[in-house]
């Protein structure tokens, strides 16, 4: 090859690493190698117009052999600018579930739940299926409390902020400081990842699995009660609120949204100047939920979610026909 040869062909690639720089969805290791296969691609073409013209050199077919082992190490690589995986302290969320290391007001602090029910919703997830190692899996999962750990950690980094409590002023800078990173409505995985000592995909991973093992106990937790847990619930909120026939209590609230949805997402603004989807629960004097309904844009209001919600659509099947007359006048 020809030293104009090689000034095009560097030119050419460095015109496609700009492009496949711009492009944040490339890893380092793909643009890398898309750029040898293209660099293969023409000195291949180039081999061919030597060989028919007589023009073979060992040093240039050297230099493709080079060409082709340093292919097939990228392939055979899954990382190429870091090492394969990263030293996990396995003492570090031991220590979180030791009483003496933390206690139990730091424990709900850090993860938002007593230390106890924690136990108990590891009890109930830790056989589900989702966290079974896959036979073509190079290496075991993490262990299920680490991954509870991480799930419980990454929620209470997104507590949101009371912004009844703030000036218009002070709700600005705190939405600034979101959009930052620098509190919890910013939180990333890579910030849980590096708390735990994991990578940004094991703990997203990890969260993943959690949510799955979690919304297959729905169906078992949330549930409408029967006639006579109905009236059970009617006749404890009468002895302690003094309201008869009663068997809930629901109100709206807000799931907050770390960015704006690209589709519509002025709908999803909300007067708290956060993005969100509305969501309507309803739960017994117990503070246990019987219904959730969700999905509506922030910026909707609370009875308009309501009139589309199947209990007030249908009241007679979640209520005793002579105790929906306040739900028929709505």
């Amino acid at each position: 090859m020809t030293r104009g040869h090689n000034h095009i062909v560097l030119s050419t690639e460095y015109r496609l690493y700009s492009e496949f720089e711009n492009m944040p969805r490339l890893s380092r290791r793909t643009i890398h190698l898309r750029l040898l296969q293209k660099r293969l691609k023409n000195r291949y073409k180039y081999a061919q117009i030597h060989y028919m013209n007589d023009e073979e050199s060992e040093d240039e077919d050297e230099q493709d052999e080079l060409l082709y082992l340093h292919r097939r190490m990228l392939i055979s690589n899954r990382y190429l600018y870091r090492s394969s995986y990263r030293e996990t302290d396995n003492l570090y969320w031991r220590r979180c579930l030791n009483h003496q290391v933390i206690n139990d007001d730091e424990f709900k602090e850090f993860f938002r739940m007593p230390r106890e029910k924690f136990d108990e919703l590891y009890d109930l997830i830790k056989h589900h299926e989702v966290f079974r190692s896959s036979i073509y899996s190079r290496r075991p999962q993490r262990n299920v409390k680490l991954q509870l750990l991480i799930y419980c950690y990454y929620l209470g980094m997104n507590t949101q902020h009371h912004t009844h409590n703030y000036s218009l002023k002070s709700l600005r800078v705190i939405y600034f400081l979101e959009k930052l990173g620098m509190n919890g409505q910013g939180a990333k995985f890579s910030v849980v990842g590096s708390k735990f000592h994991v990578s940004k995909g094991c703990a997203s991973y990890c969260f993943r699995r959690v949510i799955k093992a979690l919304l297959s106990l729905k169906n078992e937790f949330i549930k409408w009660p029967s006639a006579d847990e109905r009236r059970i619930i009617s006749e404890r909120i009468l002895s302690t609120y003094g309201f008869p026939a009663v068997v809930g209590i629901i109100d709206g609230t807000h799931i907050a949204l770390t960015e704006r949805p690209e589709w519509c997402g002025y709908d999803f603004h909300t007067r708290k100047f956060v993005y969100a989807i509305q969501a309507m629960i309803i739960c017994d004097d117990e503070a246990k939920i019987l219904y959730a309904y969700s999905g509506w844009p922030g910026n909707v209001h609370d009875q308009r979610v309501w009139r589309n919600t199947i209990v007030a659509k249908n009241p007679s099947a979640y209520f005793h026909p002579g105790n929906t007359s306040y739900l028929t006048r709505q």
